[in-house]
């Protein structure tokens, strides 16, 4: 299959209009419905509801082929730069994939450097929670990815990063521990809690703790705290957290209170094991090992 009339399909699904996406793709409509009938019987299926006149709306394998076509154009455009730029130079995209954290701010630092090494190098950062880290770097949307151990999966690389998040609780100011300098792990099933919907982390913190959460007291699970601000803000709730999350994100309303035990965790850096490192990724590595030096 062409990648052009991927193109065509995807500029024809977003536009919704053959004459439109005609224009955009500057070929004749009748050129453009000829390719897009062409890629239905090869697929063997109706990509496009063609009733409704004037709007062109997509089937379900319409929008399967239209979600696969954007990954699919976007892995071949990747490629295409890798292999033509294959020296000794670095340049084109790092995507770079990571947590947010203190690690993330150490990351930025390391980019600045690079573009000052190599100034053709742009990056792409995508911050999320490790599971969806993971999904991306699987899909290959990314490069490379920062996460917080454990990971579990075998199918990457894995190099240990020395920076270290402390565990506690966030909450808000209108806590009644708000201003307390910690907390015990006994103490945490006395609130309403929102913890993370990661079960090795889960885990691995009950582990830490030496106590079993109590189900009662959990009231919901969530992948990014930021996504719970406003509740926590009330004084209502406490959600279990590494003390990063307010450095990248600061929050005038929230506080981070450390546990009684010393439960840290370090940063890994990952990448698929099918792949050899680009010079790009190596050259990141490397001055990030060298960047955690110099903390």
């Amino acid at each position: 299959m062409d990648t052009r009339v991927l193109r065509y399909f995807l500029t024809v699904a977003q536009t919704g209009n053959i004459t439109e996406a005609a224009k955009k793709l500057h070929i004749t409509q009748p050129t453009l419905s000829r390719q897009l009938q062409k890629l239905e019987q090869d697929l063997n299926q109706t990509l496009l509801d063609r009733k409704q006149k004037g709007h062109l709306v997509l089937t379900d394998a319409g929008n399967l082929l239209a979600r696969k076509a954007e990954i699919l154009l976007q892995l071949w455009s990747d490629t295409v730069d890798e292999v033509q730029n294959s020296n000794d130079e670095i340049l084109g995209i790092l995507k770079i994939g990571i947590v947010e954290s203190r690690c993330s701010i150490l990351v930025e630092k390391v980019i600045r450097d690079m573009q000052k090494l190599y100034p053709k190098l742009q990056f792409d950062f995508y911050s999320a929670y490790s599971d969806d880290l993971k999904s991306a770097l699987d899909m290959m949307r990314i490069d490379c990815a920062i996460l917080l151990e454990p990971v579990e999966s075998k199918k990457y690389f894995q190099k240990k990063i020395s920076i270290y998040e402390r565990w506690g609780i966030i909450v808000g100011k209108r806590h009644p521990w708000a201003k307390r300098k910690e907390i015990s792990p006994s103490e945490l099933n006395e609130t309403q809690l929102i913890i993370s919907r990661r079960e090795i982390v889960n885990q691995d913190l009950e582990s830490s703790l030496g106590t079993s959460l109590n189900s009662e007291n959990i009231k919901g699970y969530i992948n990014l705290s930021s996504n719970i601000n406003w509740l926590l803000e009330t004084g209502e709730y406490a959600t279990l957290g590494i003390e990063g999350v307010l450095k990248v994100r600061p929050n005038p309303n929230l506080v981070f209170i450390p546990l009684t035990i010393q439960k840290k965790t370090a940063h890994v850096l990952v990448w698929r094991k099918n792949s050899r490192p680009s010079a790009a990724i190596q050259a990141f590595s490397d001055m990030l090992e060298e960047k955690i030096k110099q903390v």
